[in-house]
């Protein structure tokens, strides 16, 4: 078999996709048992936006800094009488480019809010607030299994093993 170009781009998405899958599914697993785990009630000790600079990747390959604000959201729970304190509101980390909106998400929880705190029975200082967060997660995982399909499509149609 000769590797050409396009075989070895088709076999790198491939891996490429596999991980991403590989790695998507152990942290919807990891959260998975986080949400459906046990829950305390918690207080909010922090909340407010603040900013950070920040780069994303353009279309062109270039890479462009932009300042980006962050709602911050800071809680404290007990867990069989060990105190615990999370910043983890949902998956992953919502950013906004205004000011306001970052400020909007993080007042759903003012200071002294009493909330529900989804924990990991296994290790208690892993906590989230939202359990709405896992509904998109399949969406993604299935887009993903897509990508890896193309990537393997890719590949057999550069070696030519598809026939």
């Amino acid at each position: 078999m000769e590797w050409d170009e396009k075989s070895i781009g088709g076999l790198f998405a491939l891996g490429y996709g596999v991980y991403v899958i590989g790695a998507s599914i152990y942290q919807y697993l990891r959260d998975w048992k986080l949400l459906h785990g046990p829950s305390v009630t918690g207080e909010i000790v922090c909340s407010g936006a603040e900013g950070k600079w920040g780069s994303s990747s353009e279309s062109g390959g270039g890479v462009s800094l932009s300042f980006m604000y962050f709602p911050i959201v800071e809680y404290r729970y007990e867990v069989s009488g060990v105190v615990f304190s999370g910043d983890r509101v949902t998956l992953g980390k919502a950013s906004c480019s205004v000011k306001s909106l970052a400020e909007k998400q993080a007042a759903k929880y003012p200071v002294g809010a009493k909330v529900d705190v989804f924990y990991h029975a296994s290790d208690p200082s892993v906590s989230m607030l939202e359990s709405a967060a896992m509904k998109g997660v399949w969406f993604v995982l299935v887009i993903l299994a897509g990508l890896a399909l193309m990537g393997l499509g890719v590949y057999l149609l550069g070696t030519g093993d598809a026939a």
